[in-house]
C-alpha cells in the first residue's frame, strides 16, 4: 500500500485547485436535467480539470468524478464496474456546495478521496474560503491534520479519548438535504434543545472533515452521493470517531454496515442505493442515530426537487 504518497499528491492537489477558483468570476447554472439547487459554475470545471491533471501522474489510478469528463480512465457514474477492486481510485469532488461558492459565501470545499482496492485509505479536504484555507488531511494508521490561517497553524488532530463529549457540550451539523424531508425536519427541537449548537453544516463533505477533525462532535447527512462523504470518512474513522450508514428502502430507514457496490453509482433512477450517515463521537453518533425516525420518509431525489414557489 502507498497511501502516504497518494495522500500527499491529493492534499496538494486540492489546494493547487482551490487556489485556482476562489477569485474567479462566479455564475450559478442550474445543471441540464437537474433541479434549481444543483448546479455548476466555472470553478467547478476548472477545479476538476486541474485535480485530474495532478493526478492522472499515478499511471494505475481511475477516477470517479462528480461532473462529467472524457478522461479515458474515468469510470461511468451511472455504473462504475470494477470500482471496488482497482488498486487506486481518486474519489472527485470539484467543489462541494456549489450553491455557496456561487454566492460567494464560504462553506465550500475541494476535496479527493482515496481508495485502494475498494478501502478507502485516505482524502484531502481544502476549504479555501474557511479559516485562511482549512485544510484537512486523513491517511490509514497515520490519522489526520489540520492546516489552517494560510499555513500558519497546522496540527495533527488528537484522537478522542474517553467517554466523549457531553451533549450539552456538543456541536452537530446535518446536511443542507436533510430538512427537505419533513420527518427529520420534525426532530430539530429536540436535537437543538439538548446540544450546545445544532446547524447546517453546508457542505457535506466539510461537515464530515470537521468531525474528522474534531471541531464537531457529530453530523448526519441524508442519503447522498459517493463522492459526498469519500474523501472525508477516513478522516473521522481515524480520530475515534464512528461512521453509521443507512439507506431509505420504501420510505424506511435501513441501517447498513459498510458502502457497497451499489453506493458507489449515481444513477438518479437507482437513488435508493445512496447512503446516508450519522458520524461522531460513539455514545453521541448512536444518540443521534437513534433518533433520527424509522418511518415517514418520502422518496425523492434531491439533485431533481423542487418546490411552488
Amino acid at each position: 500500500m502507498s497511501t502516504s504518497k497518494f495522500v500527499n499528491v491529493a492534499a496538494n492537489a486540492v489546494a493547487k485547485a482551490g487556489q485556482a477558483i476562489r477569485e474567479l468570476p462566479r455564475v450559478f447554472q442550474v445543471k441540464e436535467g437537474e433541479g434549481h439547487r444543483s448546479g455548476i459554475t466555472k470553478g467547478d470545471v476548472l477545479s476538476q480539470e486541474i485535480l485530474l491533471q495532478e493526478l492522472e501522474q499515478f499511471a494505475d489510478a481511475r477516477f470517479l468524478c462528480e461532473e462529467d469528463t472524457s478522461h479515458p480512465r474515468a469510470f461511468n457514474k451511472n455504473n462504475p464496474e470494477g470500482i471496488l477492486e482497482a488498486p487506486l481510485v481518486f474519489v472527485i469532488d470539484a467543489i462541494d456546495s456549489t450553491a455557496r461558492y456561487g454566492a460567494e459565501l464560504d462553506g465550500w470545499c475541494v476535496a479527493v478521496g482515496i481508495m485502494e482496492y475498494g478501502e478507502v485509505t485516505g482524502g484531502a479536504v481544502y476549504a479555501p474560503a474557511s479559516q485562511g484555507g482549512f485544510l484537512v488531511v486523513s491517511e490509514k494508521g497515520k490519522g489526520v491534520t489540520t492546516t489552517e490561517w494560510n499555513g500558519r497553524m497546522v496540527r495533527p488532530v488528537v484522537p478522542l479519548v474517553g467517554e466523549g463529549t457531553l451533549p450539552k457540550n456538543s456541536i452537530v451539523l446535518f446536511g443542507a438535504d436533510a430538512p427537505l424531508f419533513r420527518n427529520v425536519a420534525n426532530i430539530l427541537p429536540e436535537l437543538y434543545a439538548n446540544v450546545r449548537l445544532g446547524s447546517s453544516g453546508s457542505s457535506g463533505i466539510l461537515t464530515l472533515a470537521r468531525v474528522g477533525a474534531r471541531r464537531v462532535q457529530a453530523a448526519f447527512q441524508t442519503p447522498q452521493k459517493a463522492w459526498d462523504w469519500i474523501p472525508a470518512y477516513r478522516a473521522a474513522l481515524e480520530t475515534g470517531n464512528i461512521v453509521q450508514f443507512f439507506r431509505i428502502i420504501k420510505g424506511e430507514l435501513v441501517p447498513v454496515s459498510t458502502y457497497d457496490f451499489e453506493a458507489m453509482c449515481t444513477s438518479m433512477q437507482t437513488t435508493e442505493g445512496r447512503l446516508g450517515f450519522v458520524a461522531g463521537e460513539p455514545a453521541l453518533a448512536q444518540k443521534l442515530f437513534n433518533l433520527l425516525p424509522r418511518t415517514g420518509w418520502e422518496r425523492f431525489v434531491p439533485d431533481t426537487v423542487g418546490g411552488k414557489w
